[in-house]
């Protein structure tokens, strides 16, 4: 039986978990400097830049999660002898819904307290039930008023079907299934490039960066895979200051995944940590609650450092809390097996 990624090491296992503490660590530390931040901070420090740098994360996860998802197909797929559509979006849905319902319910609480205390929050008093809705059914990122990281979300969610639907092809024979699934999957990337987002083909290219690395890594070493990465990244800086002095990298489709390939060469090269591994294991209810409730407090909190150190670590301690009841995927798993 053919196989197309090479097995991962305990460690190099480990350096993706660590690469998940970092990179949600740094949108939580951009995201409360955003709300909490000294005006006199903004006098030193580009704004526009400073959401380039969030939005690299989110390139990063968008690479990360690509190869994650299709190194796990890989993985059931050489245990069991087969690719089970049901089974993968079984344990989707039991890692990814929980937390955000729960989400959901906080985000409409502050909804209603905004509208008690006459806090008169913009972002809150347009949100409605729809937009809700409209997240779970994958139509709309309306919803990203009050918790803008979310945009990720909703396209990590229709790339893992993507995923799924892709790899299926590389491993049947059955002409039929092939067309269905290509096919699938053009209706699904039209659908969300007219009704998401121009850029939905741009990201799920920025997504197929992890599978072609873990492609190459079967043949090149980690070694050879970061220096062409560092190579690349010099490239984007030359190109960068010589030609894109005053225009964002994020308005370049070219440059982005130019930051995808330098970001990927360098995922097994990050030392080891216990501390990022460890916030790792509560990276996704930390992702998803911290906006809402800064963008709610920031308007009772006084902005200066102290406030930024405060809220990181009480959004910390929540979400460290909280993820041990609602990133139970197993537990969740079962139920809709038992009931469903």
């Amino acid at each position: 039986m053919k196989q197309y990624f090479p097995k991962l090491t305990e460690i190099e296992k480990n350096k993706i978990d660590v690469w998940r503490g970092i990179l949600t660590f740094l949108v939580l530390i951009c995201h409360s400097f955003q709300f909490f931040a000294p005006t006199n901070f903004w006098d030193f420090f580009d704004a526009e830049k400073t959401h380039g740098f969030f939005h690299y994360c989110a390139i990063a996860f968008l690479v990360m999660s690509g190869f994650v998802i299709f190194y796990s197909l890989e993985n059931n797929y050489l245990n069991k002898k087969t690719v089970s559509y049901k089974d993968f979006l079984i344990a989707r849905i039991s890692r990814l819904y929980p937390p955000l319902f729960l989400i959901f319910i906080c985000t409409y609480v502050l909804k209603i307290l905004n509208k008690i205390l006459k806090t008169n929050i913009l972002e809150y008093n347009q949100l409605s039930m729809f937009d809700y809705i409209d997240f779970v059914l994958l139509k709309n990122l309306n919803i990203g008023k009050v918790n803008a990281p979310l945009w990720t979300l909703m396209f990590e969610m229709w790339y893992y079907v993507l995923a799924i639907l892709i790899f299926k092809c590389f491993r049947t024979t059955k002409k039929g299934t092939i067309i269905l699934n290509i096919s699938i999957c053009s209706c699904i990337l039209l659908f969300m490039y007219k009704n998401i987002s121009p850029n939905s083909l741009l990201y799920f290219a920025l997504f197929l960066i992890g599978p072609t690395y873990l492609i190459l890594k079967k043949v090149l070493s980690n070694k050879i895979i970061l220096i062409v990465s560092l190579l690349f990244s010099l490239l984007f800086f030359i190109i960068n200051f010589t030609y894109f002095k005053n225009q964002s990298y994020l308005q370049i489709w070219w440059m982005q995944i130019l930051l995808a390939i330098t970001f990927v060469g360098a995922l097994f090269s990050v030392p080891d940590s216990k501390n990022f591994k460890k916030i790792a294991t509560f990276s996704y209810t930390l992702y998803i609650i911290h906006y809402p409730v800064f963008l709610f407090f920031n308007h009772y909190l006084t902005k200066n450092y102290l406030t930024i150190i405060i809220s990181i670590c009480s959004i910390m301690s929540i979400s460290y809390f909280v993820s041990r009841f609602i990133e139970q995927k197993n537990n969740f798993k079962n139920f809709i097996y038992k009931h469903f």
